[in-house]
């Protein structure tokens, strides 16, 4: 989570952190968001595992652990922003061990020993897959993709106005920006 637990509103985010989508929206429309609303303690963001773009679905499961893992240190979002900042090429195997090392190598404050110990447990593989078939559950076909709705209460499905269609894709990948967030805000009670 990133924000303050008692924030009028929640965001969930889907993401996927071998994803050119994700990584555009959190390097990009990320900033603003955080500063705009996340900040203020009007807003804050679930961040939920959502597999789109890794060709190996144990790649996936590792890769989305270790961002996990670092947000027992209050450090997902830092892991995630050096990782997207370090991406690879889509839907190849450049994801390894030494990879996510010098990912967790980088974050500031991270404590490697315990993040690597966190990585490696059954409860961190499933909340993973859960996550992932959450979003499934939910509908959700791409990342970013978001859900949004009072703390505590139900959400409901959030879509940016920044809309970007690949060739072959069947639903188009969006990504909100902090005026889509403001109207969204607007409109919960």
């Amino acid at each position: 989570m990133l924000g303050v637990p008692t924030a009028p509103v929640t965001l969930q985010l889907f993401a996927e952190l071998e994803d050119y989508s994700s990584d555009g929206w959190f390097l990009t429309y990320l900033p603003a968001i955080i500063r705009k609303f996340v900040r203020s303690g009007r807003l804050k963001i679930e961040y939920r595992s959502f597999k789109t773009n890794t060709i190996s679905s144990e790649t996936f499961v590792k890769q989305q652990a270790a961002a996990l893992a670092a947000g027992e240190q209050d450090k997902l979002w830092n892991y995630a922003y050096t990782f997207y900042l370090e991406q690879g090429k889509e839907r190849t195997p450049y994801v390894t061990e030494r990879y996510l090392d010098n990912i967790a190598r980088q974050v500031p404050g991270l404590n490697v020993r315990e993040w690597d110990r966190g990585r490696n447990t059954d409860l961190r593989v499933e909340q993973v897959i859960e996550e992932d078939q959450q979003g499934r559950a939910e509908g959700i076909h791409v990342t970013p993709a978001y859900r949004i709705g009072r703390t505590g209460g139900a959400l409901r499905d959030f879509t940016g106005s920044n809309a970007i269609t690949y060739q072959g894709q069947i639903h188009p990948t969006t990504y909100a920006s902090a005026e889509d967030l403001a109207k969204a805000m607007a409109q919960i009670h």
